[in-house]
């Protein structure tokens, strides 16, 4: 538990080597640490785009262990809820982005709409979370062939309209669309 302390600090300061580093002894010590699974995946695919097979590897991992949780004593069905909810969209947005990532040119993008749906629908929690998670779901229709420009805008005014990061790319990718005539 402690090296993962230590990864959430180091991720806190704006180290992320170290916190990879830390999150990954926080693995090797306990290898079910959903919460290390989810920072380090998610730090590999999203932010530092360093090791995009063992982040699959550690979103899937996680997605099989949180069904697995007991609730710890004093903890209420809801709040345990929203924590297995938030550590599977965690872990639904890192597998739907790296789907939308491997689809290149070929428009193929279904996978990861399918992930990402579930992804926005589970991270209601946390806005920064979910609004990537609608920044790329409305990617993802855009790219698909042919577009679904109308799922596209809907999805990106999600986005837009929930403090986060990627707003301003979401308003970018709405207006291109629009004036696109779509």
């Amino acid at each position: 538990m402690l090296d993962y302390r230590y990864a959430i600090a180091y991720k806190q300061s704006n180290q992320p080597e170290k916190a990879d580093d830390y999150a990954e002894k926080a693995i090797a010590s306990d290898p079910n640490n959903i919460e290390a699974l989810n920072l380090i995946s998610y730090d590999y695919a999203l932010r530092r785009r360093t090791n995009q097979a063992k982040a699959e590897e550690y979103a899937k991992k996680v997605l099989a262990i949180v069904p697995t949780m007991k609730k710890p004593d004093g903890v209420t069905d809801e709040a345990f809820k929203a924590q297995q909810d938030m550590q599977q969209g965690m872990a639904h947005l890192v597998i739907g982005y790296l789907e939308l990532e491997k689809t290149g040119a070929s428009h193929r993008t279904a996978g990861a709409i399918k992930e990402l749906q579930q992804a926005a629908e589970l991270l209601g929690a946390n806005p920064e979370l979910q609004g990537e998670a609608y920044y790329f779901l409305g990617y993802s229709y855009e790219a698909l062939y042919p577009p679904r420009h109308r799922d596209a805008i809907a999805a990106l005014e999600h986005a837009a309209s929930i403090q986060n990061s990627m707003q301003g790319q979401a308003r970018a990718l709405i207006a291109k669309i629009k004036s696109a005539g779509r």
